[in-house]
């Protein structure tokens, strides 16, 4: 029985959709920090359905909703007073960009070198300038980059189709094979295999910076515009979750076909072009299911186990890394390269599950997550001094 428009309903907080995207990071990220072996192209293993889900509906579209949510934290920062001892936010803003370059960095040597801190903190130096802009011209500025890197995208990926099988080539057995023997190799060993992938990871990371800057971009405009606060019909949420699904996921779908078979393997790069294009559509799609979820029942339920989650966002995140770090490299089990898919997917639903009991247990007793402290401490700076009227019992500024 269909649902009745009923009334408007207030988006929620962001730390919902922080913790939602929480989970789609980590089944991405597992498959690489694993070396996830690639599934046979014939027939329908668990591995490679969990491969073609993974890749359908989370590849290239939480880290989307990770830069929007960037986006829109840094407008509500510069929408409130600048706390003491800062008369503007820009020296707190700077403080909390280099905490989360270290963090990045920290992070992609000793744990996953497709971390993705360092890009916010470098792309953040970019955002800032553009906070004073009207939420218009922001959305059109993240519009605009978003319709050029997808047109750059697209022929990039239509000329290596063209070329034919010869440019499709993938690193031969023997190099992986020695890639995950060092990652195995003890700690000494890990790290300095992730030290050499960094290159490649960074590549990586500047070719998408068109994109991850747009995802800013939009942020910041639904900030500023108090997008996320607003009372929306649920039925117009509906209508465009809808839109954005009918759009991402044959998208999705044709990018996970290219990369796991059955397309030859010289289409991926256009599959991934396909995917990377589309995949806006589909992140915007999970926002709109989200804030159009019901506030009783099945929707208040989801509303408190992600919101716990999204308010330590950035302590899970580098949790994630540091188990799968324990699980497949050699500073643990070294299981790298050795499990296939459907394994490590449930492995991630299992781990994802008890980060949200163990992240809503401790919240009951500190107001943040240790790394979500140690950024404010930093972009906050050493406490100052309480100045001779405090003493004397005047009230204080803090």
């Amino acid at each position: 029985m269909a649902e009745p428009p009923g009334p408007a309903v207030r988006a929620g907080s962001p730390d919902v959709l922080r913790g939602f995207a929480l989970l789609g990071i980590l089944v991405v990220n597992a498959r690489v920090l694993g070396g996830v072996p690639a599934p046979r192209p014939e027939g329908m293993s668990p591995d490679r359905l969990a491969a073609l889900a993974v890749g359908t509906l989370a590849e290239a579209k939480f880290y989307l909703l990770f830069c929007f949510l960037f986006g829109y934290s840094t407008a509500l920062l510069t929408r409130r007073a600048a706390p003491p001892p800062f008369r503007s936010h820009t020296a707190r803003y700077l403080r909390r960009l280099g905490a989360l370059s270290v963090l990045g960095a920290g992070h992609a040597v000793l744990l996953f070198a497709g971390d993705i801190l360092t890009l916010y903190a470098v792309l953040g130096l970019l955002l800032y300038p553009l906070h004073r802009l009207r939420p218009r011209t922001l959305c059109l500025l993240g519009c605009g980059l978003l319709a050029s890197f997808s047109l750059l995208m697209l022929a990039y990926g239509q000329a290596a189709l063209a070329t034919g099988p010869v440019t499709a080539h993938s690193p031969p057995s023997a190099a992986l094979a020695e890639l995950a023997a060092r990652h195995r190799d003890g700690p000494a060993g890990a790290i300095g295999a992730r030290l050499e992938q960094l290159p490649l990871f960074a590549a990586g990371n500047a070719m998408y910076a068109p994109q991850v800057l747009a995802g800013m971009l939009l942020g910041l405009a639904a900030g500023k515009a108090g997008w996320l606060e607003r009372a929306w019909p649920r039925a117009r949420l509906y209508r465009l979750a809808a839109a954005g699904l009918l759009i991402g996921l044959p998208g999705g779908a044709f990018m996970a076909l290219c990369s796991y078979g059955p397309l030859p393997p010289h289409w991926a790069v256009l599959g991934r072009a396909v995917g990377v294009c589309t995949a806006p559509a589909l992140t915007g799609a999970y926002i709109c299911l989200l804030l159009a979820r019901e506030r009783s029942g099945v929707g208040r339920r989801v509303d408190g186990l992600l919101t716990p989650a999204g308010r330590m966002a950035l302590t899970h995140y580098l949790t994630q890394s540091l188990v799968l770090a324990l699980v497949f490299t050699g500073y643990g089990l070294g299981w790298y390269g050795r499990i296939g898919g459907a394994p490590v997917l449930a492995g991630c639903l299992l781990l994802f599950a008890a980060q949200l009991r163990l992240g809503e247990a401790y919240l009951r007793r500190f107001d943040r997550g240790p790394a979500e402290a140690l950024v404010r401490r930093i972009s906050l700076g050493p406490p100052h001094r309480r100045r001779p009227a405090d003493a004397k019992g005047a009230v204080s500024h803090r």
